[in-house]
């Protein structure tokens, strides 16, 4: 009986890449594509992360409501005292100014991670770079979500109604989801490729905590407090939301951030087309 000879299988070719024509901007778009066409799955990536972080505890991540409550009023306690303000008037802006500061630097923080920790999953699986940014943003949208409601929780404790202006700060949010999605794909594939911009990045974001009107307000310090408030690019970012808690108008600050992340977009699409083998951007050998 004659058996036929095995043939080896065909050779394929894992990336094709035209070096005359690179079509970068393409790949790019193509992957934003691919990536939003997937949310399902960041999402479900965000929820096991979560559930993961908080396996076998009681409170699970209500830890985090519990835990800026308690910061909340042990540091509006001490800093109303410093500055000589009324605890009515300066928790709530405190609370809203925590929480928010909060989502931004969690947010940065992950963001120089988003590709890092992925590591495992982008050797194996050839999934689109928008994913892991999703992922981040999914994440820490959850981890937002349990802080807040601690803001209604504080201003109806103490007689502070918002009026119709409050409904501004769901736009204020929006623009910082589309901003924490912008600067996930930035410093994701930055840091991926420089592993000594996160500790910059974390030092310049405690910087920016102090230098930035959170825990103080741009009054107290005088001429010198409002142009520092003026400077910042962080307290208008974070303004957004809080300025509607507190029933000021925010066009100027929406304004602000609809020109900020188109800027970090075009950042992290520039660092993306370049790029398409994912074991060269984290420095690693393929795997056979």
């Amino acid at each position: 009986m004659l058996v036929p000879p095995i043939m080896p299988p065909a050779a394929t070719a894992r990336y094709l890449v035209d070096a005359a024509n690179p079509r970068r901007r393409e790949r790019a778009l193509e992957d934003l594509a691919t990536g939003f066409s997937r949310w399902r799955l960041p999402a479900a990536l965000a929820r096991l992360d979560i559930r993961n972080r908080y396996r076998g505890s009681v409170l699970g991540p209500f830890w985090l409501s519990l835990s800026t409550a308690i910061m909340v009023v042990a540091l509006g306690l001490l800093y109303s005292a410093l500055f000589k303000l009324p605890l009515a008037d300066y928790l709530p802006f405190l609370a809203v100014s925590l929480i928010i500061w909060g989502m931004i630097s969690q947010i940065v923080s992950d963001a120089c991670t988003s590709l890092i920790s992925s590591e495992g999953i982008i050797r194996q699986v050839p999934l689109p770079y928008t994913v892991h940014a999703l992922r981040c943003v999914f994440r820490n949208a959850v981890i937002a979500a349990h802080s807040l409601p601690l803001i209604l929780v504080i201003f109806l404790i103490f007689g502070h109604m918002p009026g119709p202006e409050a409904l501004l700060a769901l736009p204020g949010l929006a623009l910082l989801a589309v901003n924490a999605f912008a600067i996930a794909l930035f410093l994701g594939m930055l840091c991926a490729r420089f592993r000594d911009i996160p500790p910059i990045v974390a030092n310049v974001v405690q910087l920016a905590f102090f230098m930035s009107p959170v825990i103080w307000k741009p009054g107290i310090a005088g001429r010198a407090g409002a142009m520092a408030a003026a400077q910042s690019l962080l307290h208008h970012h974070g303004d957004h939301p809080r300025a509607a808690d507190r029933g000021r108008r925010v066009a100027a600050g929406l304004a602000l951030g609809h020109r900020l992340h188109p800027v970090h977009l075009r950042r992290g699409l520039r660092l993306l087309r370049p790029l398409p083998r994912p074991h060269r951007l984290l420095g690693l050998s393929r795997c056979r």
